[in-house]
């Protein structure tokens, strides 16, 4: 590895790395169905790389882009140009409480939910809170000037991270536009069927073809008062729109999984965890994330649906099976 390369490892942050591995494999995985070749994938990664690797003078900074994934603020560093600034929540805004998030005793609530029911590591635990007013403060202090772009497609997470930012920056709404990422990849590529379902799908070249060609900007679909008001755990995409249900309300597509998952074997048995979410989600058309479903499978098994075999600390160290 060069020194330059190195140097670029060592100075990101633990996320920072996190998500780019995360977009990485997340492109692997789409070049699979395309007819590229191995050698134009791999200068199509070179080419990420040598973006990324560009300094990041924010003196430089002309426009600002609001993402709502660190996989999907690493796309847009490295596809779009130079002069652009990225911000990010690292969070899931399709699960957990909502209301009042744009104070810290709502943050505080949120993250004893979070603490509650979601395996998370205890270091982002430690510093969730601080890490998420310091993204509403920089969001919060976007000089008036800056034009603001705000990345979204149709699902209950960029939805709702969308309405909450558009509620943030209520007072300068002339600066702000809303691109749609999947309608936009639509119009510009061709579309592999349940491909891409949100923005984090997407390639970092197809998301500067689409910030260079998009004409027509997308708001929200409802205003942040309505969705913070459902005061509900779980928000799904339904009829084009983000509505709040039970926090029950996959546990019947979860045991049906795991039926299926039975089925298919030739004796009874447990059956990884995290089989089961991987195959729930690959045929599960929202964007929740896989921790949440982690966390139904351990209160059906504290309910006496299920059995567990192992230590429930992650959804790779145990099994499950139907009662």
């Amino acid at each position: 590895m060069s020194d330059l390369n190195q140097r670029w490892v060592k100075s990101l942050e633990e996320e920072e790395l996190q998500s780019f591995v995360k977009l990485i494999f997340h492109q692997l995985d789409y070049y699979k169905t395309t007819t590229l070749s191995a050698e134009q994938v791999v200068d199509r990664l070179l080419e990420w790389k040598e973006r990324a690797l560009r300094s990041d003078d924010p003196t430089e900074n002309r426009e600002v882009h609001i993402a709502f994934d660190d996989s999907v603020a690493g796309a847009l560093r490295i596809g779009l140009p130079k002069h652009v600034r990225v911000l990010s929540f690292s969070d899931q805004f399709s699960i957990g409480p909502i209301d009042g998030l744009d104070q810290k005793e709502g943050m505080e609530r949120r993250k004893r939910w979070l603490e509650e029911h979601i395996n998370i590591d205890e270091e982002t635990l430690f510093v969730y809170t601080e890490s998420f007013l310091e993204t509403l403060n920089e969001i919060r202090n976007i000089p008036d000037e800056m034009p603001i772009f705000v990345w979204l497609s149709d699902n209950s997470h960029e939805q709702t991270g969308a309405a909450f930012v558009d509620h943030l920056l209520s007072e300068r709404q002339e600066s702000i536009a809303y691109i749609h990422s999947v309608h936009e990849y639509d119009k510009h590529f061709e579309k592999v069927e349940g491909y891409p379902v949100h923005t984090g799908e997407i390639a970092p070249d197809k998301l500067r073809v689409i910030y260079e060609e998009t004409s027509h900007f997308a708001k929200p679909v409802q205003r942040w008062s309505e969705l913070e008001g459902q005061h509900t755990f779980l928000r799904i995409w339904c009829e084009d729109r983000v509505e709040g249900v039970a926090e029950d309300h996959f546990d019947d597509l979860v045991l049906n999984t795991i039926d299926h998952i039975q089925s298919k074997r030739k004796e009874e048995g447990y059956i990884k965890a995290a089989r089961v979410i991987g195959e729930l989600i690959g045929h599960l058309d929202q964007v929740i994330g896989d921790s949440f479903f982690e966390y139904r499978l351990r209160t059906m098994a504290f309910d006496g649906k299920l059995s567990l075999k192992g230590v429930p600390k992650s959804m790779r160290f145990y099994e499950v099976q139907r009662k």
